[in-house]
C-alpha cells in the first residue's frame, strides 16, 4: 500500500525552488514538523536567504508554541484549520497554489 502524499504539500514538490507566498503556504507544515523531505531543503534554502519569511515562521512557531501551553484541551480538527487559515490570511500570503487547490476540493 503506498502512502498518500499530504495534497498541501504535493503542488509544490516539482518546483525548483520556493518563493515568499510557498513559504507562507507552507508554514503550518514545517512549524508542525509534518513537512516533507523532498520540501524540506527547499524550505530551508528559502529561509536562509529571505528576511521576511524568517520573522513570519519565527511568528507562526511562536504562535504554535504559546497555544501549545494552554494545556491537553484536544482543538477540534475544523477548527485547526480555520486558525491555520487564519493565520495564513493574516501574515499575507496566499498562494495561487494552494488558492486552486482549495478549488479543486
Amino acid at each position: 500500500m503506498s502512502a498518500e502524499i499530504d495534497p498541501i504539500q504535493a503542488p509544490f514538490l516539482e518546483l525548483t525552488e520556493l518563493e515568499c507566498s510557498d513559504v507562507g503556504a507552507l508554514t503550518s507544515c514545517y512549524v508542525d514538523g509534518e513537512m516533507l523531505h523532498a520540501l524540506r531543503t527547499k524550505f530551508d534554502a528559502h529561509l536562509a536567504a529571505c528576511p521576511l519569511c524568517q520573522e513570519s515562521v519565527a511568528q507562526t512557531k511562536f504562535v504554535v508554541d504559546s497555544a501549545s501551553t494552554i494545556g491537553d484541551r484536544e482543538i477540534p480538527r475544523e477548527a485547526q484549520l480555520r486558525l491555520r487559515e487564519a493565520l495564513r490570511d493574516r501574515v499575507g500570503f496566499n498562494s495561487p497554489k494552494l488558492a486552486a487547490l482549495r478549488q479543486e476540493n
